[in-house]
Formats: structure tokens, sequence, C-alpha cells
């Protein structure tokens, strides 16, 4: 390996530094890593519809979200699906949705 090409190989895995041990730390304890995601998730759709409906606001836990969002299949989730074809926004994501795809 050339030089120039051994420094820009170090100085991408320095940069790429502060990333790796948050990830290392998350694989420590996964369980915390998993509930900040959740969180993230409930926070930005807290405000949709179905975040709403199923009372998102009061969710702090992975057990708060069994308890407000009992299993779900297709047919459950149809008439949400069905709002959003018909041009609804905010009805299960705050994001724009593209596409539905059965």
């Amino acid at each position: 390996m050339n030089l120039k090409a051994a420094i820009a190989n170090s100085l991408w895995s320095a940069t790429n530094l502060p990333s790796y041990l948050q990830f290392r730390r998350a694989l420590q304890r996964p369980e915390i890593a998993q509930n900040k995601l959740l969180q993230t998730y409930l926070d930005r759709n807290r405000q949709t519809v179905f975040g709403q409906a199923h009372d998102f606001n009061s969710i702090r836990s992975y057990k708060d979200f069994t308890r407000c969002l009992p299993m779900m299949d297709y047919e459950d989730l149809e008439p949400w699906i069905e709002r959003i074809r018909r041009g609804e926004k905010n009805v299960l994501t705050r994001d724009s949705v593209t596409r539905l795809v059965p």
C-alpha cells in the first residue's frame, strides 16, 4: 500500500472511531440501545393518528409498548393503510408515504 493510501485509510478509520466505540458500548447492553431506538420512533410519531390512538405519550419502556400495541396482522392495519391510500397524512408515520406495497 502506498503512503497516501495508508494515510487516507488511517484518517478514515480515525473519523469512525467514535461511532465504533458507541457501537461497542451498545453491544454490552443491547436493551438500552433498543429502548433508545424505540423512544426515537415513538417521539417522532406520537402525533400521528395511530400514535394518538395507541397512547404513544404513555410509552416509556418495551413493556409499555407491548401493553399499548398488541400484536397486529395486515387485517388489523388495513383500515389505517386505507386512510393513507385515500391521501390522509400522518396516519401511521410522520414520514411521507411514497408507495404502498402489500
